[in-house]
C-alpha cells in the first residue's frame, strides 16, 4: 500500500474555540501538518504548541499584515489547503457592539480574505474553506423562521459582526472557481459538547438545523480535507450543522455515534 502523502493545512483563527477544536481533531490524522497564523499563539495550549504536527508561523499574525499573510501562504504547495475560522472574537463582543468604537468598523475579514486569495493565486494554492454564518444568504436556502429570527437579532444587537460576515459571503461571490476552489461553510449557533451526527446542506432542506457543536464542525472539516468529499462544495456556501434525528438514510453520518 502506498504511503499517504503529507498535506499542509494553513489555519487562520486557530486560537478561537472552533479553531482549537479543529486542531485537536486534525492532529489525530498523522499525515496532516498544521501551520498556524495567529496574532497571539500563546492562547494555544502547550500540548498543541509542542506537538510535532503543529508549526506556529513567525510574524505578527495580523489580518492587516499583507506581507505576513503572503509569507504564510507561500509555505504551501498547490495541493495543500487553507482553513479559516475568522470571525468576531468572543472576547471583544462588547467592543464590536459599541457604535462609536473602531472594532469591526471596517470589513476586516473580507479584506483579509482578499489578501489570502491574492497570495493563493500567486503561489498556485487552490483550496480554501472559510467560515461564514447563516447571516450569509444563499439562493438555495428556504425561509426558516427560527433562522430568520436569529439573524435579525444578531443584526439588531451586533450589527458590525453581522455586516462583517455578510461581506465575507459577498467577497467570495466575486471569486471565480476557475481561479480558487473556495467553500464558505456557514454555521448557526456554535455550541460545546461531544460530537453527534453532523450534516451539510441548505436552510430548510429538512436535514440541517440552526446549531452545531464545535466538535462536530471539526470532524466535518477534517473529513472534507482527507476524503473525496473535498470537491463536493467548491464554489458553494453550505450550512454545516448538527443533523436532525435520522429518518431513514437521508442524513450523512460522518462516522460519529448517534447515541
Amino acid at each position: 500500500m502506498a504511503a499517504v502523502q503529507e498535506r499542509q493545512v494553513l489555519v487562520f483563527g486557530a486560537t478561537g474555540l472552533a479553531g482549537l477544536a479543529f486542531l485537536e481533531e486534525a492532529i489525530t490524522i498523522p499525515h496532516l501538518r498544521l501551520l498556524i497564523y495567529a496574532r497571539t499563539p500563546s492562547k494555544l495550549p502547550n500540548s498543541l504548541l509542542v506537538h510535532p504536527q503543529v508549526n506556529v508561523l513567525p510574524g505578527t499574525g495580523s489580518l492587516t499584515d499583507t506581507d505576513g499573510i503572503r509569507s504564510a501562504v507561500s509555505r504551501l504547495q498547490p495541493t495543500d489547503v487553507i482553513i479559516s475560522f475568522l470571525g468576531p472574537p468572543a472576547t471583544q463582543i462588547l467592543a464590536w457592539m459599541n457604535p462609536f468604537g473602531k472594532e469591526g468598523k471596517e470589513p476586516i475579514f473580507a479584506n483579509a480574505y482578499r489578501s489570502i486569495v491574492d497570495a493563493m493565486k500567486t503561489t498556485g494554492v487552490r483550496r480554501i474553506f472559510a467560515l461564514g454564518t447563516i447571516s450569509i444568504v444563499d439562493e438555495k436556502d428556504h425561509r426558516v423562521f427560527s433562522a430568520c429570527a436569529m439573524v435579525w437579532i444578531v443584526r439588531l444587537l451586533f450589527y458590525r459582526g453581522w455586516r462583517n460576515m455578510v461581506e465575507v459571503g459577498r467577497f467570495f461571490d466575486t471569486v471565480p472557481v476557475e481561479d480558487i476552489d473556495w467553500t464558505v461553510y456557514r454555521v448557526g449557533l456554535l455550541l460545546n459538547g461531544e460530537a453527534q451526527a453532523v450534516t451539510d446542506g441548505y436552510l430548510g432542506d429538512g436535514k440541517t438545523t440552526s446549531s452545531i457543536r464545535r466538535s462536530e464542525l471539526a470532524k466535518w472539516l477534517v473529513m472534507q480535507i482527507t476524503t473525496s468529499s473535498e470537491s463536493k462544495w467548491i464554489g458553494q456556501k453550505p450550512i454545516v450543522s448538527t443533523a436532525r434525528k435520522p429518518r431513514g438514510s437521508e442524513l450523512r453520518d460522518y462516522g460519529v455515534d448517534n447515541g
